[in-house]
């Protein structure tokens, strides 16, 4: 009896495993899975949005919840919340994949969940960067029909993916102008 291993350490312990692993995992699988599976050598950058890091973080704290959940009781109710929260967590980690804006020298892509769009660069008439001094900047494709499409700067958009940005724009008689964040 002294040498079995109680179930509620052993989820106690798994609960902090997560958690310790999760941050890392959060970080970097959003990244690894836009630049795996929709990687193009011809395309300017592949953006992973930070909501897909959100919802990979609520679903970590669904497993961790689940994992406490069972250290603490086990009853037929706690399992079925259990099983609830794992299917959440499955539901949010598969969504964290679907989000991911593409821009290429011919089209942009935007992926949101289940809806898509594609802007060819015909369809622009202006690019706008906004830069901000405490938040990160912005790009603003400006439509010939008046709608703008944003995309957030990102550590992903360096040096040469703006100037591949800006070239792009040239390329196309497109507008570029570069500004500071309007404080609203």
């Amino acid at each position: 009896m002294l040498h079995e291993k109680s179930p509620r350490a052993i989820f106690t312990v798994w609960a902090i495993i997560v958690g310790l692993f999760a941050p890392i995992v959060i970080l970097f699988v959003p990244i690894t899975i836009t630049q795996s599976f929709f990687y193009d050598p011809t395309q300017i950058v592949v953006l992973a949005p930070s909501k897909n890091h959100l919802l990979l973080t609520v679903g970590f704290v669904f497993i961790i919840a689940t994992l406490l959940l069972l250290a603490f009781k086990r009853s037929k109710h706690t399992y079925l919340a259990s099983a609830l929260l794992v299917s959440a967590a499955i539901g949010f980690f598969t969504f964290s994949t679907l989000s991911y804006v593409i821009i290429h020298p011919e089209y942009i892509t935007v992926r949101d969940y289940l809806d898509k769009q594609q802007y060819a660069m015909e369809d622009f008439e202006a690019v706008i960067y906004e830069y901000g001094l405490d938040e990160p900047g912005q790009y603003q494709f400006i439509t010939k029909a008046g709608e703008a499409v944003i995309i957030q700067d990102s550590p992903q958009l360096h040096f040469e993916k703006r100037s591949a940005i800006y070239k792009t724009a040239l390329a196309h008689d497109l507008t570029f102008e570069e500004r500071p964040m309007q404080e609203e």
